[in-house]
This record gives C-alpha cells, sequence and structure tokens, in this order.
C-alpha cells in the first residue's frame, strides 16, 4: 500500500473529514515517526508493531571485483516486529473441525 492509497483509504472510511487534512494528518505521523527513529528511540504501535533502530557492528568485507579488504563501519538498520494483534490477523488460528452429530 502507497502513502497515497492510505490517504485515499482515509477519506473513504472518513468522509467528513477533508481530504487536506488528511494528508497533514498523515504527514505529520509519519514524520514524527521518522522523528523519533532517527534519534535512536523505539515506537511501538499498539497491535500493529514496533520500530527499532538497531546497531550493525563493523567489520571487514571484500570488494567482489579486486578481492580487496574493506572495513565497512558501523550501521544503523531499522528492525519492525510484528505485535500479537497484526500476527493474529495475518495467520488466524486454524479452526477446529466440527465434530460429526452424535447419532440418536
Amino acid at each position: 500500500m502507497l502513502k497515497s492509497d492510505l490517504i485515499q483509504r482515509l477519506a473513504t472510511e472518513n468522509p467528513h473529514l477533508r481530504p487536506v487534512d488528511l494528508v497533514r494528518a498523515v504527514e505529520a505521523v509519519l514524520q514524527t515517526l521518522h522523528r523519533g527513529l532517527s534519534e535512536g528511540r523505539r515506537i511501538e504501535l499498539r497491535g500493529f508493531g514496533s520500530f527499532a533502530p538497531t546497531v550493525r557492528r563493523a567489520y571487514v568485507g571484500r570488494n567482489p571485483k579486486s578481492g580487496e579488504r574493506v572495513e565497512v563501519p558501523d550501521r544503523l538498520r531499522l528492525g519492525f516486529r510484528a505485535g500479537r494483534a497484526l500476527r493474529q490477523r495475518l495467520n488466524p488460528a486454524p479452526r477446529s473441525p466440527t465434530p460429526p452429530p452424535s447419532p440418536g
């Protein structure tokens, strides 16, 4: 889903809100998430999941073309862990088969 798809869906589900206000709201939420992550903070959205920057340690790599050793510095990467409600929605529990009717 693209950001524009999200805004369109919100507009459809909330016809009383002006589209320009929805755009501003989505932009504000994304800007706040971006700012928090860039400051190294963990962000948790209950029921959806959590985003957390983690450090990928420095290592010595190799240039695939020349074989030369290359020092790769520490880097921040973004991790995401789905919340319980999202996991359950994506992978619903299998339904148990209904028992056959009892004779009689």
